[in-house]
């Protein structure tokens, strides 16, 4: 135990004292190296590729990208009067689940007839009901429906109002488009107005 305290040698105690530290010092420093690179190797997330590559991955994305919207209607033609049922059908085309962020304000409903729009919830939502998210899983479908009174809709740019017209839509063909949550239908769904 002496020795320890007091070194026996041919030089100076000090020169042993400073050997000393030296060996610690770099004791320590292979100890905190071999730590820094167990720790390091651990958390690399190229250390072991097959297991992150088997896990599931069930990230939700947008279903803008993915999503199909078909239009069509309760049914092809309709006695003047009657209140026809607009229905979209959205599907997810993609291989992972998808939302949809919708709102009524969000849901543009459009008939026209020739070059005359006839109904239109642009600035007119025919809801109240607030805003929803709709996930959809690969292949599956969601539809949403709106009964239309056969009358005129409109919006009033002078005075910033919704209009709307009191008596039913004439006997002729008319064409519905939508946009549901920012996506769009490819095709529109024709329907008639037959006269009695």
């Amino acid at each position: 135990m002496s020795s320890l305290r007091h070194p026996v040698g041919p030089h100076p105690p000090s020169v042993y004292w400073v050997r000393r530290g030296l060996s610690l010092a770099a004791l320590v420093i292979v100890i905190v190296l071999i730590a820094y690179a167990c720790g390091h190797s651990s958390s690399s997330p190229d250390r072991h590729p097959s297991a992150q590559s088997s896990s599931p991955s069930t990230r939700v994305v947008p279903c803008a990208s993915l999503v199909r919207l078909r239009l069509s209607t309760d049914a092809v033609s309709y006695p003047v009067g009657q209140t026809p049922t607009l229905i979209a059908t959205l599907t997810n085309s993609g291989s992972g689940v998808c939302v949809l962020h919708t709102a009524p304000a969000k849901e543009i409903w459009r008939i026209v007839s020739g070059p005359d729009t006839v109904f239109s919830t642009k600035h007119c939502p025919q809801s109240t009901a607030k805003p929803k998210d709709i996930r959809l899983k690969p292949g599956k479908s969601k539809q949403l429906r709106l009964v239309w009174n056969g009358k005129r809709l409109g919006y009033d740019k002078a005075t910033k109002r919704c209009v709307t017209g009191t008596t039913p839509a004439s006997p002729g063909t008319y064409q519905l488009t939508a946009s549901i949550g920012g996506i769009r239908a490819a095709m529109p769904a024709v329907f008639h107005i037959a006269g009695s």
